[in-house]
């Protein structure tokens, strides 16, 4: 299984927009993005801080309203999970986590994966990193290097 740990801001979206509720995702990264998953057939987990809406008395009750949100603003991928909430870490230290989890406890076989990620930490591995930035967001160039990384 191919995997993208997906960060929203700054990511679909860019500066200009992140806090417009009625554009979360701009056409111009979401299309580079949805090509890409064509491309791959990757599967997603969403690292970003949007997990937090799941359970949040302004957001989405289940795991599975809140993809279905995600979905029907236009991401053309399967979701499979969430990284887990851990306060006390960077963002790096959850996507791990969750990979180990993910393949100790629940015996999945996670061929590669990418980080897609404006706001990077330490504990990401570079040569797992697609890096973008918050105020332009993934890009057509971006999108064809992962292309070119899981190939």
């Amino acid at each position: 299984m191919k995997l993208i740990f997906l960060d929203i801001d700054g990511v679909l979206n860019h500066g200009l927009i992140v806090e417009d509720p009625e554009r979360p995702f701009d056409k111009e990264n979401l299309d580079p993005f949805n090509e890409f998953i064509q491309h791959t057939q990757a599967k997603i987990v969403i690292s970003s801080s949007w997990r937090f809406l799941i359970g949040a008395s302004d957001g989405y009750e289940t795991k599975e309203e809140f993809f279905q949100f995600l979905y029907d603003e236009g991401l053309r991928a399967e979701i499979i999970d969430v990284t887990p909430d851990m306060p006390t870490v960077c963002r790096g230290v959850e996507i791990q986590t969750w990979l180990t989890q993910a393949r100790e406890e629940k015996g999945l076989h996670i061929e590669d994966y990418l980080i897609f990620e404006d706001d990077v930490d330490d504990e990401m591995p570079r040569e797992h990193l697609i890096e973008t930035d918050f105020d332009i967001g993934l890009t057509k160039e971006l999108a064809q290097q992962a292309i070119q990384r899981f190939s």
